[in-house]
């Protein structure tokens, strides 16, 4: 009878043991649990949180990249702008050239005018004006002030070109005309023609792009 108790006093002990072991197991994988649960939310906020600033950043970025889009923009406006008056400027001056060189040739074709020591007077002192370089240094001037650096780096690229050289392609940046720019240089629209093309062989300008089109790039 007392072997019988013992037995089934030890069979409560190990049933009282293994049942508390269950429960510390359970207890363990319970926190187990937990700490995979909180440490699952904080990795999602994490990323979240590393997701909300991506996107802001992108935002500010794009913002920014779009203010600078719009402050180019604006530039190139005003630089168009100020060039077409400036072109308006060049044209005013080209047309004035050719009005006084057609007046200096209809003067000369008349004998009797031509004759007049006075006015012959007057007619080289037209000529000479026409080929000065007042306005000239006038036009660069502004023409500095609309397109900085322009002619700068250009000297820097080819080197070779001469002032005149210069002049005739501050003209072609401007996309003014062949007649436009013999009437502003009051020279021959074949010569014009022929000086373009020197420049064209000197800067060793490819077939497929025109003068206009590389100018423009640099």
């Amino acid at each position: 009878m007392v072997e019988e108790m013992a037995a089934v006093t030890g069979l409560k002990k190990t049933i009282n043991d293994w049942f508390m072991q269950l429960q510390k197991e359970h207890k363990f994988c319970y926190s187990i649990n937990i700490i995979i649960l909180v440490i699952s939310i904080l990795l999602i906020l994490i990323q979240r949180q590393k997701k909300l600033t991506a996107q802001r950043r992108n935002l500010e970025l794009e913002k920014q990249i779009s203010e600078m889009n719009n402050e180019r923009e604006l530039l190139k406006k005003e630089i168009e702008l100020r060039n077409r008056k400036l072109s308006a400027r060049a044209l005013y001056l080209s047309g004035r050239n050719q009005l006084i060189n057609n007046l200096i040739m209809s003067i000369e074709n008349i004998p009797k005018l031509s004759k007049i020591s006075t006015l012959d007077i007057h007619i080289k002192h037209l000529k000479d004006y026409l080929k000065s370089d007042n306005e000239w240094e006038t036009f660069v001037f502004h023409f500095e002030e609309v397109n900085p650096g322009f002619l700068a780096r250009l000297r820097k690229l080819h080197p070779a070109l001469t002032s005149n050289d210069m002049r005739y392609i501050a003209y072609i940046y401007m996309n003014l005309t062949t007649k436009e720019i013999s009437n502003l240089l009051s020279i021959t629209i074949y010569a014009s023609k022929k000086r373009k093309e020197r420049i064209i062989s000197k800067i060793k300008l490819p077939n497929d792009i025109t003068l206009y089109s590389y100018l423009s790039n640099i």
